[in-house]
């Protein structure tokens, strides 16, 4: 096989990557929800990343040459991996971890319940006591007054 043959073929599985790697981010995008300048935030990170990476490989590659059909293999290989692969994967892979993370949210559920339980009760027995502090206040404030009055009359028969 001619050099330029392999370059197209490795241009080809670089886009494969590319988009490869980007159904990955989908993937997650749908498992768990971001907000859109999450995800405009996001795009311009991976695309400036994948930028970065062909450039580099190309120079490495090419010695620094631009070869046109090696931007059209990776736009191949980008637009057969789309529709041979793309739409399953990221479905089925998505709407496993769904239903994974789910199972996994019953039995952390199911796990803390007792502490739930803890948690109420040391919740109650701190509004009693809050209830109880806010009465000995009180009674401390009626205290106070009444020693006050005491004692300005104490101060003013002298």
């Amino acid at each position: 096989m001619s050099e330029d043959t392999m370059f197209l073929w490795q241009s080809v599985l670089v886009g494969i990557g590319i988009t490869f790697v980007y159904d990955l981010l989908r993937i997650v995008r749908r498992v768990i929800s971001h907000r859109q300048w999450v995800v405009s935030l996001e795009d311009l990170f991976f695309w400036l990343c994948c930028t970065v990476f062909v450039f580099w490989w190309m120079y490495r590659v090419t010695n620094g040459g631009m070869r046109w059909f090696a931007v059209a293999g990776a736009l191949t290989g980008m637009c057969l991996y789309k529709r041979l692969v793309s739409v399953p994967l990221v479905t089925y892979v998505s709407k496993l971890l769904q239903g994974i993370l789910r199972i996994v949210g019953k039995v952390v559920r199911l796990l803390l319940r007792p502490f739930q339980a803890v948690g109420k009760s040391m919740a109650r027995k701190r509004e009693a006591f809050n209830q109880h502090k806010r009465k000995i206040a009180g009674n401390l404030k009626i205290w106070l007054k009444n020693w006050w009055k005491v004692l300005k009359i104490r101060l003013c028969k002298r």
